[in-house]
């Protein structure tokens, strides 16, 4: 192998580590937005859940009522 050929092969080596760090780079930015995301959606996720929670306790806690032409 020449020094050429050598000199060659390191300079494409070099290349595709640049282009495979940029894709690491490009990815965690990917992975960091979408950890924000799912952060966001669990938060509204669990307001949701508290909501409706709370609307199924008014509801057994309604149902539990005499209505008011109940005569005992």
């Amino acid at each position: 192998m020449s020094p050429d050929d050598f000199a060659s092969r390191v300079q494409q080596l070099e290349a595709h580590v640049a282009h495979l760090e940029r894709q690491a780079d490009e990815l965690n930015g990917v992975l960091v937005e979408q950890a924000k995301l799912l952060a966001r959606i669990q938060k509204n996720l669990g307001a949701v859940t508290a909501v409706i929670e709370s609307a199924e306790q008014e509801r057994l806690h309604q149902a539990k009522e005499k209505p008011p032409h109940y005569a005992p």
